[in-house]
């Protein structure tokens, strides 16, 4: 990855977005930001090399998002790429994941993320935390509905283009 130069100099490591691929950006304030452009296809190496550049006693963040929409009870929702009806969200992301998987990107990466930094055995005191963000505002009347109605217009156009 050519990394080697930068091992041990972070005291914090951030990366998000590695499923769909990686850019190394180095800030000052001893910290490593990876963002997405660039593909992954190994994510140990990646691991591996984050391990080597962050300096001993250092903290990495992970984050990673699963380009899924969960129902109330967090469970998934499943979605017919055939069709062309709502929900509109979860059925763009589910394209979205169909591109990312076609590029060879793993989208899955939020799932694993947990296990393959606890395998790696430079790391110890791994903590895995699950966030869920509702994406869907509240009801809303007047002129608020309207503006929702037009990201719903907006959204389903995108979808049907596609």
């Amino acid at each position: 990855m050519g990394l080697e130069h930068y091992y041990d100099s972070f005291d914090v490591v951030h990366t998000r977005f590695i499923l769909a691929g990686v850019r190394a950006r180095l800030p000052r304030y001893h910290a490593m930001y990876v963002n997405h452009v660039l593909q992954i296809r190994d994510y140990h190496r990646l691991v591996d090399q984050i391990a080597r550049v962050v300096r001993p006693g250092g903290l990495i963040d992970l984050t990673e998002f699963g380009f899924q929409t969960y129902d109330h009870n967090n469970q998934v929702i499943s979605v017919d790429r055939s069709g062309h009806s709502p929900p509109w969200w979860a059925r763009w992301l589910s394209h979205v994941r169909e591109a990312i998987d076609e590029r060879g990107g793993d989208v899955n990466a939020a799932t694993h993320l947990h296990s393959w930094v606890a395998r790696n055995p430079a790391f110890e005191s791994v903590v895995y935390r699950e966030h869920f963000l509702a994406v869907v505002p509240p009801l809303r009347k007047g002129y608020q509905a309207e503006a929702f109605r037009n990201i719903d217009e907006g959204m389903r156009d995108i979808v049907l283009v596609s």
